[in-house]
């Protein structure tokens, strides 16, 4: 579904379509992840339900009004960590849920730490002496 028009009031969003003014509120919740869109400028928000929308809202300003369930994991990805299914460290993906993988980067896998059990820190190795 394409979005044409979001509103953000007091960290709520709203987004309505065209002439129909259909209105989506948004339950942060049922959020699984938002991604960047590289089409079009702006981001497309994953639901757990299998909605998809489009929105003109970039990924920035998403961070400036989500939740604190939700971390950005990559220049282009945001997810919601209560969806996380599992990581696997490897080769840097984490799979949702919803079965969709995404990747991570090294700048960003820090911020997984606060909620798993893992480190993303090199081990210093041990030098002979």
């Amino acid at each position: 579904m394409s979005i044409t028009n979001t509103i953000i009031r007091n960290k709520k969003v709203a987004f309505y379509q065209g002439k129909l003014f259909k209105f989506h509120k948004i339950n942060f919740s049922d959020v699984i992840h938002i991604h960047s869109n590289k089409e079009e400028q702006g981001s497309v928000i994953i639901f757990n339900n299998g909605l998809i929308l489009k929105s003109e809202i970039t990924l920035i300003k998403f961070s400036n009004i989500l939740p604190a369930i939700f971390e950005r994991v990559h220049k282009s990805s945001i997810i919601n960590i209560n969806y996380v299914d599992n990581i696997d460290l490897k080769n840097r993906k984490i799979i949702m849920n919803d079965d969709t993988c995404i990747d991570f980067s090294r700048t960003y896998a820090p911020n997984l730490n606060k909620y798993f059990l893992v480190s993303f820190e090199k081990k210093k190795r041990k030098t002979k002496t």
